[in-house]
């Protein structure tokens, strides 16, 4: 008898295979190299069609959850949340699924809104072109870990304020249901303290260490396709950035 799929009942039948493969990850505390589940194996295990089991593999391949080897199978992707946020262009919901951990979402605020300046030059748009403002404390395991505020052009996603943005990634939204693949990203850290309103929601004392993480994500095309700052604590996260000899492409910057 199949197993019963995770997730609201309402929700796409890829999406709760994708939910019920993450929670297995978990639950086994599979480690990064492990071999995953085939297409023939999911839709023996679920219930579901193979054109199911194929476009929630798909996904997670997307979002850099798994890697799929022809001739060898899928498995779960090598890098680390806490390493990994700087060397790849997956989001924190992917980084986490990797290591087994659970990402949930408080959504503070979202709204369309025009672009400030600062936003419209990294989005390479007119100043106040509409842009959907998603302000999020993300919790790993059940703990706040980082305080984020991601911009998007809003022409770029209709509709996109009538989805429950306290679940999943929002890079899967993005290529789901507006086929908006990041598939690079310039990104830089820097050492801040927590204010007030920070600290409220990260749940650290007033002038606590914090690491900044900034992002500019780009498609194919290189055309912005998001931009962000997130707000990690300091005592929960670190970055580590993979450099090749003698032109890695990273460098530190003096400010």
């Amino acid at each position: 008898m199949p197993r019963e799929l995770a997730g609201e009942a309402n929700a796409p039948l890829y999406r709760r295979v994708q939910r019920s493969l993450l929670d297995e990850v978990r639950v086994r505390q599979m480690q990064p190299g492990a071999r995953l589940w085939s297409e023939n194996e999911i839709c023996e295990e679920f219930g579901v069609a193979r054109s199911v089991a194929r476009q929630a593999l798909a996904g997670l391949e997307a979002q850099g959850i798994v890697e799929r080897v022809r001739g060898s199978g899928t498995f779960l992707a090598s890098a680390t949340p806490r390493d990994g946020l700087l060397s790849s262009v997956r989001g924190l919901h992917a980084d986490a699924a990797v290591r087994g951990q659970e990402v949930t979402s408080r959504v503070l605020s979202h709204a369309a809104v025009p672009a400030p300046e600062w936003v419209a030059h990294q989005l390479e748009l007119d100043r106040g072109t509409p842009c959907v403002r998603l302000r999020r404390i993300r919790l790993i395991d059940g703990a706040p870990w980082t305080y984020v505020e991601s911009w998007v052009p809003a022409p770029l996603v209709p509709g996109i304020l009538r989805h429950d943005l306290s679940r999943g990634s929002l890079y899967a939204l993005l290529a789901d249901e507006y086929g908006l693949m990041v598939t690079s990203a310039s990104r830089s850290v820097e050492a801040d303290r927590a204010d007030a309103e920070l600290a409220r929601h990260l749940e650290v004392t007033v002038g606590d260490p914090l690491l900044v993480l900034r992002s500019v994500g780009r498609d194919p095309s290189a055309r912005p396709v998001d931009v962000f700052t997130a707000w990690h604590r300091a005592d929960r996260s670190r970055f580590v950035v993979e450099i090749k000899h003698p032109h890695s492409g990273g460098h530190v910057e003096p400010v």
